[in-house]
């Protein structure tokens, strides 16, 4: 190969890497963050089965020791959540840095209402149903947020879940999320994901201004539709 050609390809070949950046699964070692801790309830007993979800798509689970660690976090700001069955579920903004790894510790407060709710389920057959979530972005001052994400599960049982990703503009419309086999008569919660000026074919990034809400609604028949405008 010749040297013009060579420093040609060797340009060309930049430009390709800077079109497309890596995914968060072809990320680089050490180009990703971690997150470890420990869950407990409000006695300070460990919450085995706990479940911690990170809005970029990474999850885990605590072990017998209440212990977790989720890997291939991509660097930034991301909502965690940690929840349990009968158990308040527990959240916040975490800012993540390439190559750290980061510790929360977790008390989760226990739900009075849900050892009642899980004794009249196992008595009486459960109703399922299927049911929607509609998210509209809305106008702040000279600021237009547009919805690039919802996510929705049931209060008492983190693991029934369903999430739904947009990342072309959607400006103008709203976002629907299709909640199938739900059950109903339950509480879920809806956490809906802003980003500040629409884009197409643009994903979030740390220079981006984001807003995330979150609503908590009892579904009591199949083909409820759910609609949210603005936090």
């Amino acid at each position: 190969m010749t040297r013009p050609l060579a420093i040609i390809l060797a340009a060309l070949g930049v430009m390709l890497l800077s079109a497309y950046p890596l995914s968060a699964q072809e990320m680089r070692p050490g180009s990703t963050a971690s997150l470890s801790g420990l869950v407990t309830d409000p006695a300070g007993h460990p919450l085995r089965w706990a479940r911690v979800r990170v809005d970029s798509g990474q999850s885990g689970r605590c072990d017998n020791s209440g212990h977790f660690h989720v890997v291939g976090i991509p660097p930034g700001p991301h909502y965690v959540s940690i929840g349990a069955p009968g158990h308040h579920v527990a959240g916040k903004v975490v800012h993540f840095v390439a190559g750290q790894n980061t510790t929360m510790l977790v008390n989760l407060r226990s739900d009075a209402g849900s050892v009642s709710h899980s004794a009249v389920s196992r008595r009486k057959r459960v109703r399922l149903g299927t049911f929607y979530v509609q998210v509209y972005p809305y106008r702040s001052g000279y600021h237009f947020f547009v919805p690039y994400r919802v996510e929705v599960y049931e209060q008492d049982n983190p693991s029934r879940y369903w999430q739904k990703y947009w990342y072309e503009g959607s400006e103008g419309r709203g976002q629907w999320v299709v909640c199938s086999n739900a059950p109903l008569g339950h509480t879920y919660v809806i956490r809906a994901h802003w980003v500040a000026r629409p884009w197409h074919g643009h994903r979030p990034d740390d220079n981006d201004d984001f807003v995330t809400q979150e609503w908590y609604r009892t579904v009591d028949s199949g083909g409820t539709t759910l609609t949210f405008y603005e936090p």
